[in-house]
């Protein structure tokens, strides 16, 4: 660089020392005044600045008194916001022995650390002294036993005498209601006299109609002298397989009425068919006409009989089986009732026997589970009473250890899948993270929500312990100074927020626990929001922070004034 400014010096003044000199020291005096130029200028710069600083730092500390910032630490609202309740370790795994009567323990068959199984005897408890009340019992007992007794032997007796008489009215059912002196019978008795009656109006009606035919169509005097050939050929003289089937069904049915007591039903609807079918090959001609007109209305009167018998005996099937049902009811209550008896009889002699050796005998103390015999809280010789822990067996298994906590009413309601501390009072150190499974949806009588909470890692705690369930200290619930707190008319609370522009509005907030003279704020607020932390009534809707807060600004040539007048204005005129 030098020798460049040697080369450019060299060609502008050539050979002249003079004016290479010259040109050197008009150089020179130009940095030095470019210096001191720079430096001037900085110094006013920095001077500008720091103004601007102190200017800022004023405005600031004059907010500062009525403006705060949640979650800043320089606000003294630094406050733990983390709590603790008690809490109780269960386990399904543990199982308490409790008696169930008073009574002394006269032995103990295991130890502690024996393996056992459930229903083994594991001690026994001495027999209650005789007093005048548990003689009482036991004589109760006593008579209460003979009389089920005897109500069982009545019972049974009566089921068998009872059972006898409803296998006689089946029988007379099946039989002839005529030889039971049952008047429960009575309308069943009837019934079958009325199908009786058709029985024999059928028969008659049969009878009396075939007579009448056979004087017509043949020579014979009585249908039951009827022979095959008697038939006069001139009726049913166009169909003869007609007339030989006539003849043959009229012979059937007089054989059948040969018998005095046989109704041949089906003998009969036959012939009355094959005879209109006679008629009806006959031919036309004034004895055949009237013929036709005659089988054709008997054959009409015949199904009229025959329908009327079938109604009557429908209703004797009903009204019998009827009958049935109502014996076979009465059967199953009357053995119902015997069995009844009987259990009763059974039962009260088994209580007969428990009671008896709870008051003359001992108790035997048994075990609900199979597991380790974890403690036994009573030796022999103890007193022990009902509903009172004596030992306690620990499943093979996992303990599977729950923390049963009570929490607080007045605390925001944690939610299910939260974690929290859990530790034992007296080991401060010994702290194990629990996860909430479960809390309840109402306060119980002391104002709290129970709750259950698994523990995340094994530990090696007893059940039944006593613990401490600590919330984390590090929230992430708002907390503001309380008194910026303020009520609408509705007492709806609110504050007045601040926003980054500097302008106060009113906005609605849900608070929940006091913490001295701060509140936590659930809804509304978060961590970075400006507030007013002192609200006076001169606060609008609306208005700027800088209108609200006015530094007077006081000029220098008034503070020298006041300092030479010893703090007194001069009076006028007085000025030098």
């Amino acid at each position: 660089m030098v020798n460049k400014i040697k080369i450019i010096l060299s060609r502008i003044g050539g050979e002249n020392p003079k004016i290479i000199s010259f040109i050197i020291i008009a150089l020179v005096v130009a940095g030095i005044v470019l210096s001191f130029a720079s430096r001037l200028l900085i110094g006013k710069e920095n001077k500008v600045t720091a103004a601007v600083v102190m200017s800022a730092d004023k405005s600031n500390s004059t907010f500062s008194d009525i403006v705060s910032i949640v979650g800043d630490e320089g606000n003294a609202v630094n406050i733990e916001v983390g709590g603790s309740w008690p809490g109780e370790l269960i386990s399904s795994e543990i199982s308490q022995i409790q008696p169930q009567r008073q009574g002394v323990i006269i032995d103990w068959r295991v130890n502690v650390g024996d393996a056992v199984s459930a229903g083994d005897i594991l001690g026994k408890i001495s027999a209650p002294p005789a007093t005048p009340e548990l003689i009482k019992m036991l004589a109760e007992q006593t008579e209460s036993v003979a009389k089920a007794r005897a109500q069982a032997v009545v019972a049974n007796e009566f089921a068998v005498k009872e059972r006898g008489r409803l296998d006689g009215l089946k029988d007379a059912i099946n039989s002839d209601i005529s030889s039971s002196s049952d008047f429960s019978f009575t309308a069943l008795a009837r019934l079958r006299e009325k199908v009786a009656t058709k029985l024999t109006a059928i028969r008659s009606f049969i009878e009396r109609a075939i007579s009448g035919h056979v004087a017509t169509v043949s020579n014979a005097n009585d249908f039951r002298n009827f022979r095959y050939g008697n038939l006069n050929k001139s009726y049913g003289f166009l169909n003869q397989d007609i007339q030989n089937m006539y003849e043959l069904a009229l012979m059937t049915l007089a054989a059948k009425l040969k018998n005095p007591a046989a109704v041949p039903i089906d003998e009969a609807e036959k012939y009355f068919s094959l005879v209109v079918r006679l008629a009806n090959s006959s031919g036309n001609g004034e004895g055949v006409d009237a013929f036709k007109m005659t089988v054709a209305e008997d054959q009409k009167d015949f199904l009229d009989f025959l329908a009327d018998y079938q109604d009557a005996q429908t209703e004797l099937a009903d009204k019998e089986t009827e009958y049935k049902i109502m014996i076979s009811e009465k059967g199953a209550m009357v053995e119902r009732e015997r069995s009844m008896a009987e259990a009763e009889a059974t039962a009260a002699e088994a209580a007969y026997v428990t009671v008896s050796k709870e008051i003359s005998g001992g108790s035997y103390i048994i075990s609900p589970r199979a597991g380790t015999v974890s403690a036994i809280y009573k030796k022999v010789g103890d007193l022990v009473l009902p509903e009172m822990p004596i030992a306690v067996v620990a499943g093979y298994g996992d303990k599977n250890l729950t923390v049963r906590m009570r929490i607080p009413g007045n605390i925001r309601k944690p939610a299910k899948g939260d974690i929290f501390s859990v530790m034992r009072p007296g080991f401060p150190s010994d702290l194990h993270q629990a996860k909430l499974i479960g809390i309840g949806s109402t306060l119980d009588e002391t104002g709290s929500y129970m709750a259950d909470a698994v523990l995340v890692d094994r530990v090696d705690w007893p059940a039944l312990a006593s613990v401490r369930v600590v919330t984390p200290a590090n929230s992430n619930v708002p907390v503001i100074k309380l008194s910026s707190v303020w009520r609408n008319e509705s007492g709806v609370s609110h504050i007045w927020a601040v926003s980054p522009a500097g302008r106060i509005f009113s906005k609605e907030i849900t608070v929940g626990r006091t913490l001295g003279a701060s509140v936590e704020v659930y809804d509304g607020m978060k961590k970075g929001d400006r507030y007013i932390s002192s609200p006076t009534p001169e606060v609008q809707e609306n208005m700027l922070l800088e209108d609200l807060v006015k530094v007077p600004e006081q000029t220098d040539s008034a503070t020298d004034s006041s300092a030479k007048s010893g703090g007194h204005d001069l009076m006028p005129g007085m000025e030098m």
